[in-house]
């Protein structure tokens, strides 16, 4: 065989649903386990373990067929090249092509949804879920309306979807907006606000045409009579025979509580504090109105591109006022260092003069002790001589030269003065 033999797609297909992969390697001189690797890489379907031993006993499996990719994956394989370059996902392509996204029923940032809202393990006072899993859609209900807050989310996800608009999850670090307060009562007089109560890390998008829309999905919260019952609140409108025939032996009372009311509202927030919302009224549930959703979203792009531009250039106007704002601070910073600098250079200098002066008189001291000890005779004469060499160097020189190169100029001493500032910040900020 040659050292490298290309291959496309299709035909490793055809190839491994027509025989094993044995002979397959045979016949290429390699190992089946590249040929496994080469699908993986591929998307291609593989025959299941003891597939050719059905096969020889007469047994029909059908054979699936070649998925087209939903990506621009690789197309082909060289086999026998070593060090291949991998396959590099790509985003998804703005548009599916036709038949891909028919096939596809459910969107792929909604893979398990209902799952993971179902298992939540805490809930808010109010019912509310708070799913375990941190990276899922934006979506606030009580369980009862985990199906169709899925519903929606699905519809509207692959709505954006079919018209080209990519669907994200954003961080906190590359979030294109920040996400907003929202008042999650249904009757618009009264106000509860739940920022912070449970959100996801990372919060949902959609980028329509250069502008990013947030998507909130939250279960209205409403009031209603409710009938207090062996330790839970029970709705008026659920309230049982078998409940009655409960209630008589225990105490019990009615009173009015806050709760979820079945009802979905879609929020989408933009630039500019901008949001609107799209509530659930009987009979006209929104996964039918995700076209009109979807149309209604496209109508406000040239407003809010018109705000993103504003904001951009009140954004950029408050760039250059607080760099000139600091570029001022640090020109009166640098002139008050300078003065600092000079001032204490002054000082220095003074001192030096004042402690070259004071040694003079200690050495003129010295001197006069001197003359007198050359009078004396030994060993009295050497033993003060001595003691006075000693204490000349306990006194130190008074050459005025070394007491000039002690003195530190204001050049020298700025850098001081500006390093120290730099650890004080940094100290300061530490004890904040």
């Amino acid at each position: 065989m040659t050292d490298k033999v290309p291959i496309t797609r299709e035909d490793l297909y055809k190839f491994v649903w027509e025989e094993s992969l044995g002979k397959i390697a045979m016949r290429y001189g390699i190992s089946p386990t590249e040929i496994t690797v080469a699908c993986n890489k591929l998307d291609i379907p593989k025959p299941q373990q003891g597939h050719w031993t059905k096969i020889d006993l007469g047994h029909q499996i059908p054979r699936p067929e070649l998925p087209e990719p939903f990506y621009e994956d690789q197309t082909s394989w060289t086999f026998g090249l070593k060090n291949q370059t991998p396959v590099i996902r790509k985003q998804r392509a703005p548009r599916l092509k036709k038949k891909a996204f028919e096939r596809l029923v459910e969107h792929p940032l909604l893979k398990d949804l209902r799952r993971h809202l179902s298992v939540a393990r805490y809930k808010t006072r109010e019912g509310y879920l708070k799913p375990n899993k941190k990276i899922i859609a934006d979506i606030f209900i009580t369980p009862e309306c985990v199906d169709k807050a899925a519903a929606l989310a699905n519809t509207l996800f692959l709505a954006f979807l079919k018209e080209g608009y990519e669907v994200y999850f954003a961080g906190y670090y590359d979030s294109p907006l920040s996400r907003p307060d929202y008042d999650i009562f249904e009757d618009d007089k009264k106000e509860r606000r739940f920022k912070d109560l449970w959100a996801p890390i990372k919060s949902t998008f959609v980028n329509i045409e250069g502008v990013a829309f947030g998507i909130k999905i939250f279960e209205m919260l409403t009031e209603e009579k409710a009938i207090y019952l062996d330790g839970d609140y029970i709705r008026l409108s659920e309230y049982t025979p078998a409940h009655q025939r409960k209630a008589k032996y225990h105490h019990t009372w009615e009173t009015v509580i806050e709760c979820g009311s079945r009802r979905l509202c879609l929020m989408f927030y933009s630039h500019g504090k901008w949001i609107y919302r799209f509530k659930e009224v009987d009979g006209k549930p929104l996964d039918k109105q995700a076209s009109e959703i979807v149309q209604y979203l496209k109508d406000q792009i040239p407003e809010l591109l018109a705000i993103k531009e504003r904001l951009r250039l009140e954004r950029e106007q408050r760039d250059r006022e607080w760099e000139e704002e600091k570029r001022l601070r640090e020109i009166e910073r640098h002139k008050a260092f300078i003065e600092q600098a000079y001032q204490r250079s002054a000082t220095h200098i003074e001192e030096i003069i004042q402690n070259w002066g004071e040694a003079v008189k200690v050495h003129n001291f010295f001197n006069s002790i001197e003359r007198d000890i050359e009078k004396l005779e030994e060993p009295r004469r050497s033993e003060l001589l001595e003691r006075t060499r000693l204490a000349k160097e306990l006194v130190g020189t008074v050459d005025p030269l070394k007491y000039m190169a002690a003195w530190k100029t204001p050049i020298e001493i700025y850098p001081a003065l500006n390093k120290r500032r730099d650890r004080e910040f940094w100290e300061d900020d530490d004890e904040d």
